[in-house]
């Protein structure tokens, strides 16, 4: 797990020096004085949309009591990894992150499992309202794919389980066997704890999830209409997603890029408020 959160945070910082060194923050836009104030528009809808992330994090993790200081630092480097890295793989740095500082990677990675579920149901609806069904790519498929599949084993661990578990404990007590069993019983802490994190929130985290991607239509439609004077709809919010997924040689991968500098600037500029007030406090005391 070590290895391969440091090959990630490699990865991440070479996506990040490709962004800013070969591409630039600004992409191919002139900017004027118009454009400033809708660059501070897009700005407050980051944050909002961030907030929200947080927020429905939060809840779902508001049993563990994590220090709000070290939970906002350790969301800003989890999502710029995660947003950088091409595919979506930067959700195994955040199971790792969060399960480390958790001191459970199954409840890292029901964190994560449940934290992108809800994202990706609306995100689904939305790309459904918006194709009546004709739009086919390949994130949209993986997204499906990986609801469904979330939505069978929810409904069908609890049996499935004591099957397997029976089916290995008739096998005896080889070494095989009880690596097995450890597979089947660290699936079911995945399980359990993904339970408990859902139990009485779904509701306030579906409409935090509904929130979210109106803000994150928002600054699209900021970003490809406003800033990079490009058509916009619904049908063309969904392609750009689709391309936020992949990143590399896209048609909106400028725009893409556009944004994942004002996520690092906004954050370097959180961080180092952040670090100055534990300095403040420190020297207090």
């Amino acid at each position: 797990m070590k290895y391969l959160k440091k090959i990630m945070e490699i990865i991440a910082i070479c996506m990040i020096a490709y962004i800013l060194i070969f591409n630039g923050i600004t992409g191919n836009i002139q900017i004027n004085s118009e454009d400033i104030i809708v660059i501070a528009i897009i700005i407050v809808v980051f944050l909002a949309i961030h907030l929200l992330r947080m927020f429905r994090l939060y809840i779902l993790l508001v049993e563990e009591k994590m220090p709000i200081k070290e939970f906002i630092k350790l969301y800003m480097k989890t999502t710029i990894v995660n947003t950088v890295i091409p595919f979506k793989l930067g959700e195994f740095y955040k199971m790792i992150c969060y399960g480390k500082k958790l001191k459970s990677y199954s409840a890292g990675i029901s964190l994560v499992w449940i934290d992108r579920f809800f994202d990706s149901v609306i995100l689904i609806i939305l790309v459904i309202v918006a194709s009546a069904f004709k739009m086919i790519s390949p994130i949209y498929v993986i997204l499906s794919l990986f609801i469904l599949f979330s939505i069978l084993i929810y409904l069908t661990f609890e049996n499935t389980y004591k099957y397997f578990n029976l089916l290995v404990l008739e096998k005896g007590k080889s070494k095989r066997s009880k690596i097995y069993l450890e597979i089947i019983d660290e699936t079911k802490k995945i399980y359990k704890k993904a339970k408990n994190m859902i139990k009485y929130r779904s509701v306030p985290v579906i409409f935090l999830s509904a929130l979210i991607w109106v803000f994150e239509y928002l600054i699209a439609y900021l970003t490809i209409e406003q800033l990079f004077n490009m058509d916009f709809s619904l049908s063309i919010f969904t392609n750009y997603i689709n391309d936020v997924f992949i990143i590399f040689n896209t048609k909106y991968v400028n725009i893409a890029e556009f944004n994942i500098g004002i996520m690092l600037i906004v954050f370097a500029v959180i961080y180092i408020v952040i670090r100055c007030r534990e300095r403040k406090n420190k020297n207090e005391q």
